[in-house]
């Protein structure tokens, strides 16, 4: 599925990466400096809820971050939001 470019851009612009995290050949992509930037994250949320209106009918977020952005999509898009965990009983 190809992205509106502004989407991509907010997204690239506002990651770190981290070189061998969390092992050695892996780059981690940090997406906390986005949510930081309370700008680009509310227009990032826009977007998705633009992009995505009336081609979803609920928004799964998935471990730690992305019940963030879910919560703000499905806010933005009045749509239903689930939360998965996978819960290992640990």
């Amino acid at each position: 599925m190809k992205f509106p470019p502004r989407m991509h851009d907010l997204v690239v612009d506002n990651l770190r990466e981290i070189p061998d995290f969390p092992t050695e050949g892996v780059l981690f992509r940090d997406i906390t400096p986005l949510l930081a930037n309370g700008e680009a994250f509310k227009e990032l949320i826009t977007l998705m809820a633009e992009h995505y209106r009336g081609k979803i009918d609920a928004v799964a977020g998935l471990e730690s971050r992305g019940f963030i952005l879910a919560q703000g999509h499905s806010g933005a898009s009045a749509g239903r939001r689930t939360r998965y965990r996978d819960d290992d009983g640990a």
